[in-house]
């Protein structure tokens, strides 16, 4: 269905003494990760390569994603309040009271933004930042997607969001081949688009906090 490899696991350990979470294997696929780079013809070709992925990932069929068991994901509801409780009082300590009170009016706005939550649920990866994009850097292509442990029916806006990764430019190219492609493209995903990008990096924030990474922090 995609047009691109994606991994095929063939191997399956389960948790214990060597691998405390357990670990899958799959046959190595092409390609190598996606990096930051000047811009260039090669990143518009990358950019319409990773739209028409996205376009056919976010087709497939639902109810055959339902079967697979994927889970529902990508409704903020009531878990923003508990995202809340966890990144506040991180930044309340790092942040000066002007800096700390612009985040917590951000947090009230989004809180009341019910836009977020409406949308129509597609087949999603859910991490799709550059890393995880693998390409051909001689032909500047597109090759492969790895690391599906987020995969869901969701928000196609998750995996749009993740392209600003690589900035504004990057991201609004994909975005127009998105919509050339037949992906379906409105001010409404524009707005959960960047919405979704806000929520990334404040919730990045619990992530950092919880593993201890000041550095991450301090970013």
């Amino acid at each position: 269905w995609l047009p691109v490899a994606v991994p095929d696991p063939r191997w399956r350990v389960e948790p214990g003494a060597a691998f405390p979470f357990g670990a899958i294997g799959y046959r190595r696929l092409a390609g190598e990760p996606l990096s930051p780079g000047p811009p260039g013809a090669s990143l518009n070709l990358i950019a319409a390569d990773l739209a028409g992925f996205l376009v056919a990932l976010h087709g497939l069929p639902l109810e055959d994603a339902h079967e697979a068991g994927l889970p529902a994901r990508d409704r903020v509801g009531d878990s923003f309040a508990g995202l809340c409780r966890d990144v506040l009082p991180v930044l309340r300590e790092r942040l000066a009271a002007g800096e700390y009170d612009t985040v917590r009016r951000w947090a009230r706005d989004f809180e009341a933004d019910e836009e977020v939550d409406r949308f129509a649920p597609t087949v999603r990866h859910g991490d799709l930042w550059y890393g995880n994009v693998l390409v051909d850097r001689a032909a500047g292509r597109v090759v492969g997607v790895v690391d599906w442990e987020n995969a869901a029916v969701g928000d196609p806006a998750s995996d749009l969001a993740r392209q600003l990764h690589l900035g504004e430019a990057f991201a609004a190219a994909v975005l127009r081949e998105y919509g050339a492609c037949g992906g379906h493209v409105d001010d409404a995903l524009r707005h959960r688009i960047r919405r979704r990008w806000e929520l990334l990096e404040f919730a990045g924030i619990r992530t950092a906090a919880a593993l201890g990474d000041e550095a991450e922090l301090a970013e």
